[in-house]
């Protein structure tokens, strides 16, 4: 599997014109098939790279340079997407850039800490 910032980019300004899509009109058979195969692709990426440390170090400098161009251009949804895959490859990699940036701001990675956000989460969104 690719996982080139180019073609990583190719892929996701194809779903960014989907989705935009989406928000107006149903997308049409084959495209709603683009979508998820696309999304997916991004899933089973980090999945491989999860197996294998240089891939997901690799995969990681890809994904924050693609959570930058999403904040770039003001794009939430892939912004939080890339930074959520790329926190998977941190933590399982322990990618020392991400979690010096992430230790400076107090306990954020423990399952602990994720647990107290989810809760907290959970009561807004009344579930």
């Amino acid at each position: 599997m690719r996982s080139d910032y180019k073609y990583l980019r190719k892929l996701l300004d194809h779903l960014i014109r989907l989705n935009n899509k989406l928000k107006t009109a149903p997308l049409s058979e084959n495209e709603s098939k683009d979508f998820g195969c696309l999304n997916d692709y991004f899933f089973y990426l980090t999945l491989d790279a999860l197996q294998n440390e240089q891939k997901g170090l690799n995969l990681y400098g890809t994904y924050t340079k693609l959570e930058g161009y999403c904040e770039d251009i003001k794009y939430e949804f892939y912004e939080a997407l890339f930074f959520s895959l790329s926190e998977l490859l941190t933590l399982k990699h322990k990618i020392r850039a991400r979690v010096l940036e992430i230790v400076e701001k107090g306990d954020f990675l423990s399952k602990e800490a994720w647990q107290k956000r989810f809760k907290s989460t959970k009561g807004r969104l009344g579930l």
